[in-house]
C-alpha cells in the first residue's frame, strides 16, 4: 500500500484479503506498507479473482486492489500404479488387481473420479470410484497362459487431469504343473455297466488337467466290486 501523490509517508493500518469476493484469513497488519496473505491451496480450477482491501488509517483513505488477470488454477497431474494380488498366478487362478491414483507435485489433494480396468487392451468389470485414491478390480480367472497387459485408466475429476499405469512386467499366468489325484472314496449305488449283480463301491478322481492350454476337471472312476 503506497501513497499517492502528493500525499506522501508509508501508511499503516490493516488489508483484507478476498477471493471471489470473499474473505479469507484474517486482516493482516501493514510492515513497511507491506502485508501477505495466509497460504490458500483450495482454489477451484479456472480464474479466481484476487482482492487486497486497505482499512485506512489516521492519514490515508481506504482503498482496494485487484490481481491483474486473477489468479489462473490449471488441473493437476495424477499418476496411476497398479498392483497385483498373485504374480505369477496359475492358469484358472483368480486375481485381482489395485490401482492407487496419486497427485503429481506441486499438485495436492486425493483425486476422485473412477478407474476402468483393462487386459490385453479390453476394459473388463464396471469402472470403480477409488476410495483414498485406491480402487481394486473384479476377480478375473480367465486370463491366458503367457504374460497378460494389465492397465488402469483413470478418469480425472474437476481437479486432477486423467493418467493411467501398466502393471510392472504384465500378470504372468503358468501352466498348472501337475494333476492332483484324490481319493473321493465315493460309493455308487447301482450295477455298473457290463457286471450284472455286482455294485461299485470306490472311485478315484483326478484334478486338474491341462490340455490345449485350457483347464479341464476330469474324473476318472475306477470301479471296485464286491
Amino acid at each position: 500500500v503506497t501513497a499517492v501523490a502528493p500525499g506522501a509517508g508509508t501508511p499503516t493500518g490493516t488489508v483484507q484479503f478476498r477471493i471471489n469476493g470473499v474473505n479469507f484469513g484474517s486482516e493482516v497488519t501493514l510492515t513497511n506498507g507491506s502485508a501477505s496473505s495466509a497460504a490458500v491451496s483450495s482454489l477451484a480450477v479456472g480464474t479466481n479473482t484476487v482482492t487486497a482491501v486497505y482499512s485506512g488509517d489516521t492519514g490515508f483513505n481506504s482503498s482496494s486492489g485487484t490481481l491483474a488477470g486473477g489468479q489462473t488454477v490449471n488441473k493437476a497431474n495424477s499418476s496411476t500404479s497398479v498392483a497385483s494380488s498373485v504374480n505369477p498366478s496359475v492358469f484358472g487362478q483368480s486375481v485381482t488387481f489395485t490401482a492407487t491414483v496419486t497427485a503429481v507435485a506441486p499438485g495436492a489433494g486425493t483425486p476422485t473420479g473412477t478407474v476402468q480396468f483393462r487386459t490385453n487392451g479390453v476394459s473388463f468389470g464396471n469402472a470403480v470410484t477409488p476410495t483414498n485414491g485406491s480402487a481394486s478390480s473384479a476377480a478375473v480367472s480367465s486370463l491366458a497362459v503367457g504374460t497378460n497387459t494389465v492397465t488402469a485408466v483413470y478418469s480425472g475429476d474437476s481437479g486432477f487431469n486423467t493418467s493411467s499405469g501398466t502393471l510392472a512386467g504384465g500378470q504372468v499366468v503358468e501352466k498348472p504343473t501337475m494333476a492332483s489325484i484324490t481319493d473321493t472314496n465315493s460309493f455308487l449305488m447301482g450295477d455298473a455297466t457290463g457286471t450284472t449283480g455286482t455294485t461299485p463301491v470306490h472311485a478315484v478322481n483326478v484334478s486338474p488337467f491341462l490340455m490345449d492350454s485350457n483347464l479341464v476337471t476330469y474324473t476318472l472312476w475306477t470301479n471296485v466290486y464286491q
